[in-house]
């Protein structure tokens, strides 16, 4: 935003400058206002707002890429240390079903597990988003803190193929309209 303001401002002072020894006629020759203006994302010499949508859409991606970081990192550990523990499975399964966040319908899909979604973390309704398999990633946590990443159990090369199948399936999911 400061690149913005600051570009912004050098427009406006250079214009000003032209305004006051030509004598141009414009709607708006208040320098106040037009600075007051550039601070709120639009320049008034061109009425341009594309400086705030796509700082907006800048912000969109990066969360998005971040949320991508944290899957692969959960899918990572699911690879490389296996599923969480039967009884971490059992613990983290009461407590989202006692959640104000879990919905048995998302985007119109159900669990196939039978536990439903959570519809606080983002993930979506993609297969691996449902709860039924979400909980037994040993790298997933709750959007509420209510429980955290914990060592796999085992690893076998099963669960290196089931975490590839896992992201090729999230993929799959976000592409089909």
């Amino acid at each position: 935003m400061n690149d913005f303001f600051n570009d912004c401002k050098k427009q406006i002072f250079e214009y000003h400058a032209k305004l006051q020894k030509r004598r141009i006629p414009r709607q708006t020759g208040d320098l106040i206002a037009d600075l007051k203006t550039c601070q709120q994302g639009t320049n008034p010499l061109n009425q341009s707002k594309i400086y705030l949508y796509s700082n907006k859409k800048l912000k969109q991606f990066r969360q998005l890429l971040n949320k991508i970081k944290q899957y692969l990192k959960v899918e990572a550990r699911h690879a490389t240390q296996g599923p969480a523990p039967k009884r971490v499975v059992k613990e983290r399964t009461e407590l989202c079903e006692g959640c104000p966040g879990l919905v048995k319908e998302l985007e119109e899909k159900t669990d196939p597990g039978g536990i439903g979604f959570c519809s606080l973390c983002g993930c979506g309704a993609s297969r691996r988003a449902a709860l039924s398999v979400k909980l037994t990633l040993a790298g997933a946590t709750c959007p509420l803190s209510k429980w955290q990443p914990v060592r796999g159990e085992e690893n076998k090369w099963k669960h290196t193929k089931d975490a590839v199948k896992g992201v090729l399936y999230s993929i799959i999911d976000r592409i089909k309209i």
